[in-house]
């Protein structure tokens, strides 16, 4: 069985990390909990750091607050719709492009 583990933004190199690799390697259980370990101790830094101010500082959006996020979201999407409609209109029937 194989799991895989980033190890970190810096390497974008995938570690593959072979759970059960015989008898006379250490038993799969112990191999999880190490494998366990490692993660919980690079995750554990993510509210130190660089990120950490923004993570204090952010909060749970408000209904209203939300409402205005989903309709500039949804009026952006919607107008980049439209110029790729534009688009296509005007290559099939202006340029005449299949």
């Amino acid at each position: 069985m194989l799991a895989s583990i980033s190890e970190g933004p810096k390497r974008s190199k995938i570690l593959f990390v072979e759970l059960y690799r015989g008898t006379d390697k250490m038993p799969i259980e112990d191999r999880a909990i190490e494998i366990q370990d490692r993660i919980e101790r690079k995750v554990g830094g993510i509210g130190k750091g660089k990120y950490a101010r923004i993570l204090k500082m952010a909060k749970k959006p408000n209904e209203e607050e939300y409402k205005k996020v989903v309709m500039i979201t949804g009026a952006g999407i919607t107008f980049l719709g439209f110029i790729g409609f534009l688009i296509f209109i005007l290559m099939a029937y202006v340029f005449h492009v299949p």
